[in-house]
């Protein structure tokens, strides 16, 4: 998860201008539409990893959708006890 944390780049992220850790939770929570002012700074950086985790797992979802539909799956679906039977 960590290799494909580190593919996914947020919009902005340089390391030529490293925001602060602070400003970088206060913007991720503000553009997400969570009032952060109330947050003690834990609350606001378990948050802001959780955010940042489903952000990984869409990147991930979509990527795997992407494989699919080169590999020519249109769907999947769960199997039925009459798929089984028709073995």
């Amino acid at each position: 998860m960590i290799d494909v944390y580190k593919k996914f780049k947020e919009p902005g992220q340089s390391k030529k201008h490293l925001m602060p850790l602070s400003l970088r939770y206060i913007k991720v929570l503000s553009a997400e539409g969570i009032p952060w002012q109330s947050l003690h700074v834990i609350d606001a950086f378990s948050i802001y990893c959780a955010i940042c985790i489903e952000k990984a797992r869409a990147y991930l979802r979509d990527k795997t959708k992407e494989r699919m539909n080169r590999a020519g799956v249109l769907n999947i679906s769960r199997a039925t006890e009459s798929d089984f039977d028709a073995l």
